[in-house]
């Protein structure tokens, strides 16, 4: 169904907008309610898991801990519920305002809205939200560029820009005292202690030193106590052996060179086997009991040992490179990070996911950002968060009004879940005419009008 191409334009909001419902206030008080119910029973989820995690840490149950999860609860539930139904007032607002509806109106209308919305939220998740919000303009806007013929993705391009920035990490990493306390965690997790500069290494080892000295004892029972008892003995004799082969006098952990590489490659393997086969198993439980088989098929799908084999190599192969370039040179240096995470990095072909490199280059502009910040060669910018909040979703927003399919699908059905789908009951056919394909996902849709409040759809003859 064709439209003229500036009808979009004087059309009222009920026209082009909220199909939902004729009135503004009608409009906005449905995307309210939608929206604080979806959020409430999100952020109840998220939160209880966050408390839960911190009673097994140690940290005791009390009142003030149930005071502090309902006050968590709350909060990011305003936050989330208020900037939603703020974009649909905005909205309204600015087409009164303005008389109509122009190409940046999207924009336009979220920028004030998350700024307001984000002032409610806790100061320690505002920094967390503007990265991920940031996270998803970039790929947003790769994928608007791509449509547009502009960009020409390049094969494998994600793996290349994972191991690209992985390669800068490990230079901060190896570095020291230049990643956020978080990235470091991070890496330590998936690389451990030991590759951090000697100055570090002090609070590191006395965390990590128990585990290391009791692995030669442990290991092996907690991994073959179903096996046989010869090849238990078989394989815990091959573990001894290994740890007790040569070692580099630069190198800074416990064992050999070749077991500091296979411990890691096994044990990273395992983790990523589990996480993902998980993940598997819980979508397969509502198939469980009319199929039983999609358990096993579940436990050895192939993304299990996709994930395994990507975390695995991650952590050996930058062990090994590390451990390997200072047998060569004799010497040991950061940039054997660099060099080191780059290969490493080039292990994501096994777990492909644009999601994940973009995420892993935001951590990297983030945190050569801060540290340019610290060496006064950037200045500090007042607010960065919420602007950076604002600015990222206003773009995110603005493209799921032209283009919803240029977005996460992920991410999609979130708003979708947020506005209780009423996101998706946009007239976007009249959008078309600029040629973003705003239809593309709902390409026989068109809304079900209370022809009293339609005078322009009317005149151009579409209802």
């Amino acid at each position: 169904m064709a439209a003229p191409s500036k009808l979009w334009n004087r059309c009222t909001c009920y026209e082009l907008g909220h199909c939902w419902s004729p009135t503004c206030l009608g409009a906005t008080f449905s995307i309210a309610r939608a929206a604080t119910q979806y959020s409430l029973k999100l952020y109840a989820v998220f939160y209880l898991i966050s408390h839960l995690y911190g009673l097994h840490q140690g940290r005791p149950f009390s009142i003030t801990r149930v005071l502090a999860y309902l006050r968590d609860v709350i909060q990011s539930t305003s936050f989330l519920s208020v900037n939603v139904s703020l974009v649909i007032a905005s909205f309204c607002f600015f087409r009164h305002l303005l008389g109509g509806f122009y190409p940046g109106f999207g924009f336009i209308a979220c920028f004030p809205a998350c700024v307001i919305a984000i002032l409610l939220e806790r100061k320690g998740r505002r920094g967390m939200l503007a990265l991920y919000t940031m996270n998803l303009a970039m790929e947003v806007v790769f994928n608007m560029l791509v449509q547009r013929g502009h960009v020409t993705p390049v094969r494998y391009g994600e793996v290349l820009l994972y191991a690209i920035s992985s390669a800068v990490l490990f230079l901060m990493f190896r570095m020291g005292n230049c990643l956020s306390k978080d990235a470091q965690s991070a890496l330590r997790l998936l690389v451990g202690s030991c590759e951090l500069p000697a100055s570090q290494q002090e609070s590191s080892r006395d965390r990590e030193q128990p585990s290391s000295q009791s692995t030669s004892s442990q290991d092996a029972p907690n991994f073959t106590q179903f096996l046989p008892k010869q090849l238990q003995l078989l394989i815990t004799n091959f573990i001894k052996r290994l740890q007790d082969r040569s070692k580099h006098s630069l190198c800074l952990h416990q064992f050999s060179c070749a077991y500091y590489s296979t411990e890691a490659f096994a044990r990273r393997f395992f983790l990523g086997y589990t996480i993902q086969g998980f993940i598997n198993v819980l979508k397969a439980l509502p198939s469980l009991v009319r199929k039983p088989s999609t358990l096993i098929k579940a436990l050895y799908h192939k993304d299990n040992f996709s994930l395994g084999l990507f975390l695995g190599l991650y952590s050996g192969l930058f062990r090994s490179l590390n451990c390997l370039l200072r047998w060569l040179r004799n010497k040991d240096n950061p940039l054997h990070g660099f060099l080191a995470g780059f290969v490493a990095g080039l292990s994501a072909i096994f777990y492909r996911s644009k999601t994940i490199s973009l995420y892993v280059l935001s951590k990297v502009a983030e945190n050569v950002f801060f540290k340019m910040q610290d060496l006064k060669y950037l200045p500090y910018i007042p607010h960065g968060d919420i602007l950076l909040y604002a600015i990222s979703t206003s773009i995110v927003l603005q493209a799921a009004v032209f283009e919803p399919h240029n977005i996460r699908p992920a991410y999609w059905r979130f708003l979708l879940g947020l506005t209780g789908n009423k996101f998706a009951l946009m007239n976007r056919k009249l959008l078309d005419v600029h040629g973003t394909q705003a239809s593309k996902l709902y390409p026989d849709y068109w809304p079900h009008y209370d022809t009293r409040f339609t005078p322009n759809l009317i005149a151009a003859g579409l209802v």
